[in-house]
C-alpha cells in the first residue's frame, strides 16, 4: 500500500478492511488517486475494481489514462465531483449498468490467455524469439556489455566519453569492411 494513491487504483489495508483508491497517475502528471470506498471486504474490493476498469474499459478514449478520464467524468448529484459519479455508478448502481459490468468483466477473465505463456510451451512459436535472426548462436550479455564491480554486485560500465566505442564487439579479423 506504499503507493496506493499513486496508481490507477489502490488498496489500503484498515483495521475493517480496506481503503478503496481510483485514479491516480505517475509520471510527469502525477495524480493522487481519490478514495472510491471504506473499509470494504476483499470481495468487496474485487467486485468494484471490477467495476470501475470494465467501465473505464467501455467509456475512456483509446490510450487515455484513468486519471484524465476520471476528471472528465460528470460530478455527481450533490456536486462532488467525478468521484462521486463513480460511488454513484459502481456502488449505488444509479445507471443500472453493474450487473452488465460484472457480466463483461467475468466474461474478460474467463476468455483471458497468457499469450507469452503459449509461446514458452511452443517451440515453434519460441523460434521467432531468438537474439539474432540469422544465427541461432546466443551471444553472452558480458560479449556485448562492459561490466564493472560494485561492492560486490556487477552493473554496466559508465559510457565512455564521446568519440570512444560504446561496445565491446569487435568485427571478426576476416570482416572485409572492417580494415
Amino acid at each position: 500500500c506504499a503507493e496506493a494513491q499513486g496508481k490507477d487504483f489502490g488498496m489500503i489495508a484498515t483495521e475493517n478492511g480496506y481503503n478503496l483508491y481510483v485514479g491516480g497517475n505517475g509520471g510527469v502528471n502525477p495524480v493522487h488517486a481519490q478514495l472510491l470506498a471504506t473499509d470494504i471486504d476483499e470481495d468487496t474490493v474485487i467486485q468494484y475494481l471490477d467495476r470501475y476498469i470494465m467501465y473505464y474499459i467501455l467509456t475512456a478514449d483509446k490510450l487515455e489514462r484513468t486519471a484524465p478520464w476520471q476528471a472528465k467524468l460528470p460530478s455527481g448529484k450533490n456536486g462532488g465531483g467525478p468521484i462521486e459519479h463513480l460511488k454513484e455508478v459502481i456502488i449505488e448502481d444509479s445507471l443500472g449498468i453493474c450487473n452488465e459490468l460484472d457480466k463483461r468483466m467475468e466474461h474478460l477473465v474467463e476468455t483471458y490467455h497468457d499469450e507469452w505463456a503459449e509461446v514458452v510451451k511452443n517451440p515453434e512459436l519460441r523460434k521467432q524469439f531468438k537474439q539474432f535472426v540469422n544465427t541461432d548462436e546466443n551471444q553472452p550479455r558480458e560479449d556485448m556489455i562492459e561490466f564493472v564491480d560494485m561492492r560486490g554486485q556487477l552493473r554496466p560500465a559508465d559510457w565512455p566519453a564521446d568519440g570512444q566505442p560504446q561496445t565491446n564487439w569487435k568485427a571478426p579479423d576476416d570482416d572485409i569492411f572492417a580494415r
